[in-house]
């Protein structure tokens, strides 16, 4: 290969300590090695500043937020401070198979992609299901979002947009259609290269109040950003259906809300 840029990986992370090495070993570990691992500590109050610097890595750098920021703030100091000329977003649950970057770097530099999608495994239970990104465009109008580990973005695409810290929840689907939204440069990897580790647990975000304030927000600021934008034309069709498609959501979470609220009830009358 004779491209080999820079790659950031941005892992945010907050009080856990008891899961983060995993992560950061998907990362340090990939076959492609022109690599910087950036830990965001989002003012952790648990062992994960002791946990990181025990790992002797000098791509391994380690940065403590002065106070709680979220992960969408942990994620935009992230993007102020990496060198990298490709930007791979981590969760620190979550893992990137070994040859990840290795093959979607090889991508970007057979096809000048601006954004390079590969597709991704839910890991929950034991077992492990596949999710598909092969047509990006598509995916995005159909579902809003694609996972945030699955992309690599060029760097220029990643810092144009900034992570919406007001938003409580579904700032990766903000971020990944903003994104979508300055460039129709997309390229695709048919392979499963990440897993995306699902937690069934219940929420505060999950309110649906939290959840109504979230997709309105959303909503203002697509608006927002395609006025202020060079947007091209077909984003600009498939902005518009995404927000027809936001608002219907908003909707259907009322719904979503009251069934969920009466299988606690009824789990609770069982018990």
């Amino acid at each position: 290969m004779d491209y080999e840029p820079l790659v950031s990986i941005i892992i945010p992370t907050y009080n856990r300590s008891y899961i983060l090495q995993n992560s950061i070993n998907s990362a340090l570990n990939q076959t492609y090695q022109n690599i910087e691992v950036l830990i965001i500590d989002d003012y952790s109050n648990d062992d994960t500043e002791n946990k990181v610097k025990s790992i002797s890595d000098e791509r391994l750098k380690y940065h403590k937020n002065k106070f709680v920021k979220g992960a969408p703030g942990a994620r935009n100091y992230g993007l102020k401070i990496a060198k990298g000329e490709l930007i791979q977003f981590l969760d620190s649950d979550d893992l990137l198979k070994k040859e990840k970057i290795e093959k979607q770097v090889k991508v970007f530099e057979e096809q000048n992609a601006d954004i390079v999608v590969c597709d991704y495994e839910r890991s929950e239970n034991n077992s492990r299901v596949r999710f598909s990104n092969e047509n990006p465009y598509q995916k995005v109008m159909n579902t809003g979002s694609l996972h945030i580990m699955a992309p690599i973005f060029k760097s220029e695409i990643a810092k144009k947009i900034k992570w919406d810290i007001k938003l409580k929840k579904n700032q990766d689907m903000d971020y990944i259609l903003k994104s979508f939204l300055v460039t129709n440069n997309v390229r695709y990897v048919n392979e499963s290269l990440c897993i995306y580790n699902f937690h069934n647990d219940v929420q505060i975000s999950d309110k649906y109040e939290n959840l109504k304030s979230t997709y309105w927000r959303r909503l203002l600021n697509m608006y927002k950003f395609m006025n202020s934008n060079d947007v091209d034309v077909k984003m600009l069709i498939l902005s518009k259906l995404s927000l027809i498609m936001m608002y219907k959501e908003i909707k259907n979470r009322a719904g979503y809300f009251k069934r969920r609220i009466v299988s606690k009830i009824v789990e609770k009358g069982n018990n």
